[in-house]
């Protein structure tokens, strides 16, 4: 355990404290003929799409650690907003340590316990971060913002890991297959010591820990909103 808790201590100090490039101040006033009264009064879309972000962790990490607790699994299904802001916090944290599953892995597992309780396999989730993913274009920001020091496990990662997210109907079908898909199946699969609910534990604490230190991924990214 105390291990353990070093290893997480460690793991965002490197990827929050890290220096990355930043992206010049972008201006938060819209063109257009909306007041800028009425505009003042609208919550940052980028702050709601955090908040959906952390609820959505949250509703994980609570399920996994009680898995007889039934759970709606139309909440684990992500706007476009909080699947794009997942996706900044991907790359932010992906760029700093070479490869940062633990969010896909949050992703994946949304859409397991999705498909279990609808008894069919979807991806409702990673399908569309994925379109999201390549429609704002980061990729080509990840080949350019990565560390030189990280290129190899960026590599690695992204050839003999990265497909199981991609490719998510076929990793569901594998990992649910012909068992019974409910209660059982969960309490197995999230029995201590699970490297999913590690997995998911990280994910929750970085986004947490990005919302309390006010860094907006967007503009470490250079990514307009």
């Amino acid at each position: 355990m105390r291990d353990t808790i070093i290893a997480l201590l460690v793991f965002f100090t490197a990827v929050v404290c890290t220096p990355l490039y930043a992206a010049p101040p972008q201006s938060d006033v819209l063109s257009g003929s909306i007041s800028l009264e009425r505009e003042a009064k609208k919550r940052d879309p980028y702050l709601v799409a955090q908040d959906n972000a952390i609820r959505f962790l949250n509703r994980l990490e609570k399920f996994i650690a009680e898995p007889a607790n039934p759970i709606n699994p139309q909440t684990l299904v992500l706007d476009d907003q909080t699947l794009q802001y997942l996706g900044a916090v991907y790359l932010f944290c992906s760029v700093r340590k070479g490869a940062c599953p633990s969010i896909l892995d949050a992703l994946l597992e949304s859409d397991i316990i999705y498909s279990a309780a609808k008894n069919d396999v979807s991806c409702p989730n990673l399908k569309r971060f994925w379109k999201l993913w390549v429609k704002n274009d980061m990729e080509k920001r990840h080949k350019y913002m990565v560390k030189t020091g990280f290129l190899k496990q960026t590599a690695d990662f992204n050839a003999n890991k990265r497909p199981t997210y991609i490719r998510c109907e076929a990793t569901i079908e594998q990992t649910i297959g012909k068992e019974k898909r409910g209660v059982p199946f969960f309490k197995k699969r999230y029995k201590d010591p699970s490297p999913i609910a590690i997995s998911i534990n990280i994910a929750g604490k970085l986004v947490r820990l990005l919302k309390k230190k006010n860094i907006n991924v967007y503009r470490a990214i250079g990514m307009k909103r």
